[in-house]
């Protein structure tokens, strides 16, 4: 789902009305937007590990003041471009599930190679107001100031 607005990144999803089933392993790091394509840049290794997401169906995207946000189903806003955030999912590792969901990410206008790193399923996230006091607020303070981890 996209919100109305001129030229959108595309925010690949799953198919809407399934059972979502995802890993629950941490990703902290920021949201980029290449060639209008929404990806992950991890914080462990900023600017080398970025990959897809795959989001849940309800998620879309919005752009405001030349910045892209992603809203969640109450259209809160759960990460943005630059803005360093957390959330739950995993690697799809497997390599029929990882194809399929470049296959997703292909057909969202998001040009994925075969050789690009896992898409990452998107687990649970909250709203990015609720993350900036929450249990990884100090990690989050930490990547906003150096750019990365640690």
């Amino acid at each position: 789902m996209v919100v109305a607005g001129a030229r959108l990144a595309q925010l690949p999803s799953e198919q809407s009305g399934k059972d979502r089933v995802v890993l629950d392993a941490l990703f902290l790091g920021t949201l980029v937007v290449e060639d209008n394509c929404v990806l992950l840049d991890d914080a462990r290794v900023p600017g080398v590990d970025r990959r897809l997401a795959v989001w849940p169906s309800t998620f879309a995207t919005r752009a405001r003041s030349g910045v892209t946000e992603v809203l969640n189903e109450q259209a809160q806003v759960v990460t943005r471009t630059g803005e360093p955030f957390a959330m739950s999912g995993g690697a799809e590792t497997n390599s029929a599930a990882s194809a399929w969901f470049k296959t997703i990410a292909n057909g969202a206008a998001c040009q994925v190679s075969a050789t690009e790193p896992d898409p990452w399923v998107v687990g649970d996230i909250a709203p990015l107001s609720e993350q900036r006091t929450g249990r990884w607020a100090a990690e989050l303070d930490s990547i906003r100031r150096t750019g990365s981890i640690g």
